[in-house]
């Protein structure tokens, strides 16, 4: 499938930041440019654009927006059936818009106070770059959480969907020798360990990887896209569809290692 090895051009994620104060959004680029893949938007019509044709990671959006404010924009989101992580700024922290967001299943708000350090006027919050006096460590201590979160919900799907391929593939007839799937794997892959306990086989390293409850605190990334790469190069089984849907998790995956 290809090396692991993270190219110059690749990121921690992709971040879709909306703001109608165009100098709060060049704060947002030089802030993160160099660890994430940034875009911008000025507008909740612009966002949805970009919504529906470029899949990304986290979603930062003003709550005051012309036209639809940051709330109905991610209402609007969700109808383009993007499930993406949010985080509304805003400087009308109100009960009723926070219980909205809340409901909707927004991970956070934060003032836009802590993020900026300076005003112009009219203008709202005045450009400073990055390393002058500039105050974003909140915002990026966010979202650095919900992406580490994200990645962990990936791993754990991926690996998940790998062993239900592998079952597939060379155990179609019988669903419930899952276990025993799960050994024949660690052993031929030879990537995880096998113990024999009064004759039955375990795999207690894989088995933390199928849960998020048990997954290690910095779990092995390399180990799971050769796991998932594995299990893809012996179980091309024509047109499946799972075998489509782990390939597409993995090109996922592969892009944060």
């Amino acid at each position: 499938m290809g090396s692991h090895e993270k190219s110059p051009t690749s990121s921690k994620g992709r971040l879709l930041f909306v703001d109608d104060n165009a100098s709060f959004l060049d704060h947002c680029r030089y802030w993160f440019e160099d660890e994430y893949a940034v875009k911008t938007a000025m507008s909740g019509e612009e966002a949805l654009t970009l919504l529906s044709s470029t899949p990304f990671d986290v979603l930062v959006a003003d709550y005051k927006l012309p036209n639809m404010d940051g709330i109905e924009l991610i209402k609007q989101t969700k109808r383009l059936k993007t499930d993406i992580p949010s985080i509304i700024l805003t400087e009308y922290a109100d009960l009723l818009s926070a219980k909205e967001g809340i409901r909707l299943g927004i991970d956070g708000y934060i003032e836009k106070k802590e993020l900026a350090c300076g005003h112009d006027g009219d203008m709202g919050f005045e450009f400073i770059k990055k390393g002058v006096d500039l105050n974003f460590k909140t915002l990026e201590d966010t979202i650095d959480r919900i992406i580490a979160r994200g990645l962990k919900y990936k791993i754990v799907s991926a690996m998940n969907m790998a062993l239900r391929l592998w079952g597939k593939c060379i155990d179609s007839g019988n669903a419930f020798s899952k276990y025993i799937h799960k050994a024949e794997f660690a052993k031929r892959s030879g990537l995880w360990k096998v113990q024999d306990q009064n004759g039955i086989k375990r795999t207690r390293g894989l088995d933390r990887y199928l849960e998020l409850a048990k997954l290690p605190y910095t779990p092995n990334k390399d180990l799971v896209l050769r796991s998932v790469e594995y299990i893809l190069n012996v179980c091309q089984v024509g047109n499946d569809t799972l075998w489509g849907e782990l390939k597409a998790m993995y090109d996922e995956l592969e892009r944060f290692v």
